[in-house]
């Protein structure tokens, strides 16, 4: 589990914090990334903010791989919580960008399914990476606010992809909130 990986679905679970109501419903079935990213947005706005957000992985399994490896493995992730805050401008809550929901994953992403409606959201996002076998399926379902959110996550590894083992399966939870106005502007990049 990278720490690019744990900031990817961080920043999914921030665009999920958007305000439920019917009008804003949306359900997608195979579309891109940048697709359910532009029904989202158009769908539902993003309060900006202070926004802190944090990942716990609850559970890595192995299946053949090495005892030492999947238990250090296991350990080493399952032992951290990832924090991180960042302040949302109104013009990045008016048009955040497109590839937030999957971060700049380097590999082919889309969503098999996209549904956010009545304060729920429920996905199933499949990417394949260059260099690696198979597809990673991640699902994502949880309940969202306009000023917090909490999302389960699995993520599917086939296998080739974790050296001596048959895939990996990874279950996290991020939740999230909006801590008030933004605490400092962001350095120019």
């Amino acid at each position: 589990m990278t720490t690019r990986t744990i900031a990817t679905l961080a920043a999914f679970a921030v665009l999920a914090a958007c305000k439920p109501a019917a009008s804003d419903d949306v359900a997608l079935e195979n579309v891109s990334i940048a697709e359910a990213s532009e029904k989202a947005r158009a769908a539902n706005k993003l309060q900006p903010g202070q926004w802190e957000s944090q990942t716990r992985i609850l559970s890595v399994e192995m299946p053949g791989a090495p005892k030492e490896l999947a238990d250090m493995l296991g350990k080493s992730v399952t032992a951290k919580v990832n924090t991180m805050s960042d302040c949302l401008t109104p013009e990045e809550a008016e048009k955040p960008a497109a590839d937030m929901l999957a971060g700049n994953r380097g590999g082919e992403c889309r969503y098999e399914k996209f549904a956010m409606a009545g304060g729920k959201m429920d996905s199933i996002m499949v990417c394949k990476n260059p260099g690696q076998p198979g597809e990673v399926r991640m699902t994502m379902a949880g309940d969202y606010t306009p000023t917090g959110f909490a999302l389960d996550m699995t993520m599917i590894m086939p296998p080739g992809s974790v050296p001596g083992s048959q895939g990996m399966t990874m279950k996290a939870r991020t939740e999230g909130r909006r801590t008030g106005e933004c605490t400092a502007p962001r350095a120019a990049g």
